[in-house]
């Protein structure tokens, strides 16, 4: 492995293109994307983001209007964030799987001068395309457009992109970062993980998900190559053939993806890191590491959000010792500071239990049309004007050493103390829904008031039973209506207006 070339703190000074161009320069013929036996170089993809770009840039709307991005995680993706950046305007990628009155809702919210899509979402990106913008089909853009870079003057501080969190625990937010953010992301990854140009880092998150970002910029403004790859319930189980076939060396993914991800082939494997964040880290996961990574390869389990980037991190080797029950979150990487608060906003030491606050010079300016929510969630340091604090409505605990514990979300503490009996399911739609869940989540005695994520339910198993909702009911449920209607009453709620508004329709016809 070559010397590793640290992230200077002086290149967040920028805009996110500038430091992609350089890289451009310095490793052109290099692989920078790879997507099944689709490969780009550095320049290939330069010029696909500027052919993007030119045409934002020709554009009839101001550079202050949004662009917003409907496709699958995969190549046209990669040149669409890009191209747009480039054109100095921000993005906002969206979940094709949500209902269609929540994407109106949220296009509506964003008013953008186009929509980026491709050849599969083209169709319902026109449904959705306000009558002051402009669709553009990214696979089938005019090759003759420039692949001069625009060279536009970006501030640092410039918006790059609003990402709308799933709406688990509330309302949906859409939380905004500027380029100065993501490139002190960047090189908090780069340097904590020590990437170099040769890495092959996997992007396994929707392109809706913010996780995406550290993956696919951690690649892209370090010259080493990103590869796309979309799960879903049928491809899961050949990870573990995919990361051979792939070479990947740095893996990225939440906790409940990765218990698929290894196995007997990828003992000997080219992975070097393994990096998990999103959810609580278990036992479970760490004797999978042990079992099937390779001798030389590290687990880091970190803490990271929409709205801060990555925080904290716990490096876990194949001769540490397994800890009681779930893996250490670790310690704050440069430029972020943890803090444990009780409910009256005292700080708590001594393994005491209180909320996890994040306190920083780059946290999200805020949410996207709402400042309300903005000023419960973010607050200015007392003392500093240079540091705002952010509450992540998360759980956890901070030992003598200054390792910090994540023990869940604050929602599920507060519902411990206050346990609801459990009722069975009543309703003809609530036992057929319960027996679906009772399958997917591998649980018996499925009640009403049970939650989807208490009873493990995650991304992987929220797409299986949208998907067996749909054999069943013959109805489309989105995975954020999951998401949105934990309980299981409220699901079946939902899943009841649906029905009853369908056979309206087709009584009226």
């Amino acid at each position: 492995m070559p010397p590793f070339i640290p992230f200077p703190k002086a290149e967040i000074e920028q805009s996110i293109p500038q430091r992609f161009e350089k890289q451009v320069e310095r490793f052109a013929t290099s692989p920078a994307v790879k997507v099944g036996e689709s490969a780009l170089s550095y320049n290939a993809l330069n010029e696909m983001a500027n052919g993007v770009a030119w045409k934002l840039i020709t554009g009839n709307r101001s550079q202050d209007a949004s662009v917003i991005i409907l496709m699958d995680q995969g190549i046209p993706f990669i040149a669409a964030t890009l191209g747009t950046l480039k054109a100095g305007r921000f993005y906002a990628p969206l979940d094709a799987g949500d209902t269609k009155a929540d994407l109106v809702k949220l296009v509506g919210s964003l008013d953008p001068a186009f929509i980026l899509t491709d050849n599969d979402h083209e169709t319902l990106s026109r449904q959705l395309l306000p009558t002051n913008a402009e669709l553009i089909n990214v696979e089938k853009l005019d090759l003759g457009l420039s692949a001069e870079n625009p060279k536009l003057p970006i501030a640092p501080d410039s918006l790059a992109y609003v990402y709308f969190t799933s709406g688990s625990t509330g309302k949906r937010k859409g939380v905004m970062d500027t380029h100065r953010n993501v490139l002190h992301n960047v090189m908090r990854y780069t340097n904590s993980l020590k990437l170099y140009h040769e890495d092959r880092l996997s992007l396994l998150h929707p392109t809706h998900f913010s996780a995406c970002v550290s993956s696919q910029f951690g690649a892209l403004l370090n010259g080493a190559c990103i590869f796309p790859h979309v799960i879903t319930p049928e491809t899961v189980q050949s990870l573990p053939q995919w990361l051979n076939k792939e070479s990947i060396t740095v893996y990225h993914s939440t906790p409940q993806v990765f218990q698929y991800a290894l196995d007997e082939s990828t003992t000997n494997s080219d992975l070097r890191i393994i990096r998990l964040e999103g959810d609580v880290g278990r036992i479970e996961h760490l004797r999978l590491f042990k079992a099937h990574a390779p001798a030389s390869c590290t687990l880091v389990n970190g803490l990271g959000a929409t709205e801060t980037g990555l925080c904290t991190q716990f490096f876990f080797e194949h001769d540490s010792e397994l800890p009681e029950s779930t893996i250490p979150i670790g310690y704050p990487v440069e430029g972020m500071t943890a803090r444990i608060i009780d409910d009256s906003g005292n700080e708590v030491t001594d393994t005491n239990v209180g909320e996890i606050v994040i306190q920083s010079e780059f946290l999200s300016p805020g949410y996207w049309q709402d400042s309300e929510t903005t000023g419960k969630s973010f607050s200015q340091h007392p003392e500093d004007n240079t540091l705002r604090r952010w509450k992540t409505g998360d759980t956890g605990c901070i030992q003598a050493t200054g390792c910090i514990h994540h023990l869940g979300r604050l929602t599920d503490k507060r519902k411990q103390i206050q346990p609801t009996a459990h009722v069975p399911p009543k309703s003809p739609t609530e036992i057929q829904l319960a027996a679906i869940w009772s399958e997917i989540l591998n649980s018996t005695s499925i009640g009403r008031q049970d939650d989807f994520f208490d009873r493990g339910g995650n991304s992987i198993s929220a797409i299986q039973i949208r998907n067996r909702i749909q054999e069943q009911f013959a109805i489309t449920l989105s995975i954020a209506d999951i998401f949105n209607n934990r309980a299981l009453i409220e699901l079946s709620s939902q899943l009841d207006k649906q029905l009853n508004a369908s056979q309206s329709n087709h009584a009226s016809k």
